[in-house]
């Protein structure tokens, strides 16, 4: 191969790799803001109220956020139950709260989760265990919801990268 062509195909992928980060930052701004339809919602009690950091376990992260919509007039209702990502080391149910505030601006009842991360303090937690962790989560919000006037009927789970493993996980169950 001559240097001539390994010149000409070193420009190529520079040239494609240039393209792609400019194409890719430029998606970035003009659909991150309504990714899936998941948006922004200028949050107030007449859109709903959050309830934080509510307990479901015993261990430090073993709490969620509750998200209701201000129409409790409803019979019933749709849990939505977001799973942060973090590679099962970090993420918070927090970074998430656009998406239980979407969700119950819409009329669901939306909730995130965290669960016990693998890390430093916590070497031996593993993904089983995370597992079980939302399913018995996922039970405290349910009972959470009903005391406060939101029968649930129906549920979806989904999640993030480990969050989104941990759904699967769930609804595989």
């Amino acid at each position: 191969v001559s240097i001539r062509n390994q010149i000409k195909w070193g420009f190529i992928y520079i040239g494609l790799f240039i393209v792609s980060f400019v194409f890719g930052a430029l998606s970035n701004q003009l659909f991150a803001p309504n990714f899936a339809g998941i948006s922004n919602v200028k949050w107030d009690d007449s859109v709903g109220k959050v309830y934080t950091d509510i307990p479901y376990g015993d261990g430090k992260l073993n709490k969620f956020d509750l998200y209701v919509p201000a129409d409790g007039a409803k019979k019933s209702y749709k849990l939505v139950l977001y799973i942060h990502a973090g590679g099962f080391t970090g993420g918070d149910k927090a970074d998430d709260a656009i998406w239980g505030k979407s969700f119950a601006s819409r009329g669901y009842v939306g909730a995130t989760i965290n669960y016990t991360l693998r890390n430093a303090e916590n070497t031996s937690a593993n993904v089983y265990q995370m597992s079980l962790e939302i399913k018995k989560g996922v039970e405290v919000i349910k009972s959470e919801a009903a005391k406060k006037g939101y029968n649930l009927d129906g549920m979806i789970v989904a999640g993030g990268s480990a969050g989104g493993t941990l759904a699967m996980l769930y609804a595989f169950r």
